[in-house]
């Protein structure tokens, strides 16, 4: 069973079909997929999971770092990368909901640190903008001394740079904006961002938090290490450490699961039980909205806040994609037929399971 007893889209209680423990035909078949697929590219561990018609199937394959019997469990947590910002996005809406926030007030009114900023165009930033990628920021702001943990600082230092473009005219893909979102977080919640997203998101899901930063993780889960795979003939996975400036914790500081993920789409499908507390309909709609000036120049389809668009023949796929350094992490969810699938790996490759392609011959 599921550690979080994932409910299906009519409220009750669903069943999860883990190959390890009894499974059917279908878990066999996605585990001889995944496994497969993580052998032709020389990905060391991966976690593959998928809700439809009321069913959750979890499925892992191989170890959490090379040449080691550690073998990767469904709870094993996995860098997520920028789908961390789905997280941060979602914060950020319950703050909406609660009235502590509002969508189109310039964050300057949020912000000290953005009393006069360099820039008299960042006095015009939305939380709208900063979401949706339509801000101006510079794509990856990092400061001197990458330890630094002070949102309050980072916020500060961007605001002696200069904007892009005007906010809210074009989609510029920004982790400082998210960062920013993640101080705004902070001011809001009267709390770190950290303890803002375990307090009101993670813990009330049923997720285990695992935070990173710098080369630590703080959680007591297992967290995979991470692999670059050269190209070549040789195709062998080394080991790599992973780097996330401490600044960085909201747009990619987020470590979880594929089960952590699906639970993430439950909230945003309105499938999970507490979703109408956590996430009522009207701020869930908000954030899947399609922002007309958000044209993501190949990366989606579209965006909304928070949340990427993926058009299909059967209407719009929602989620983000993650890399890190050796890993990667992907999220779909179908508001129309309340499928939900992600897939983590721990290697440079990972993106190309999500593919489902093979690699060329030598």
């Amino acid at each position: 069973m599921s550690r979080y007893g994932y409910p299906h889209p009519q409220g009750t209680g669903s069943r999860t079909r883990d190959i390890h423990q009894g499974g059917d035909v279908e878990a066999t078949l996605a585990a001889d997929l995944l496994h497969g697929l993580a052998h032709d590219h020389s990905v060391p561990g991966a976690q593959l999971t998928l809700h439809r018609a009321g069913e959750s199937l979890s499925v892992t394959t191989g170890v959490t770092r090379a040449d080691t019997a550690r073998t990767v469990t469904a709870d094993t947590a996995f860098a997520l990368g920028s789908v961390t910002k789905a997280f941060t996005a979602t914060v950020v809406a319950q703050l909406v909901g609660q009235g502590d926030l509002e969508w189109d007030e310039p964050v300057a009114d949020y912000l000290a640190e953005f009393d006069g900023a360099v820039d008299e165009k960042m006095s015009a930033i939305t939380l709208r903008h900063l979401l949706g990628h339509t801000a101006g920021l510079v794509a990856d702001h990092e400061l001197d001394d990458a330890q630094e943990l002070s949102l309050a600082r980072y916020t500060a230092n961007v605001a002696t740079t200069s904007t892009l473009h005007e906010p809210g005219h074009c989609f510029s893909y920004s982790n400082t904006g998210y960062n920013i979102a993640g101080r705004v977080i902070e001011t809001a919640g009267d709390m770190k961002w950290q303890a803002v997203v375990e307090n009101s998101l993670l813990r009330p899901l049923g997720i285990d938090p695992v935070f990173l930063g710098g080369d630590s993780s703080e959680g007591l889960r297992t967290v995979a290490d991470g692999h670059a795979v050269r190209p070549g003939r040789e195709r062998t996975a080394h080991p790599v450490g992973l780097y996330v400036p401490a600044g960085w914790a909201p747009a990619s500081g987020l470590a979880g699961s594929a089960d952590d993920l699906v639970v993430l789409a439950a909230l945003h499908l309105g499938t999970h039980p507490d979703a109408d507390t956590l996430l009522p309909a009207a701020d869930r709609a908000e954030m899947a909205a399609l922002d007309p000036h958000a044209d993501a120049f190949g990366m989606a389809d579209g965006w909304g806040l928070g949340l990427a668009h993926y058009a299909s023949s059967i209407g719009p796929w929602l989620g983000h994609d993650g890399t890190a350094d050796g890993g990667t992490a992907h999220l779909r969810f179908h508001p129309r037929t309340g499928t939900a699938v992600a897939l983590t790996t721990n290697a440079t490759t990972g993106t190309l399971l999500s593919s489902r392609q093979r690699p060329p011959r030598p």
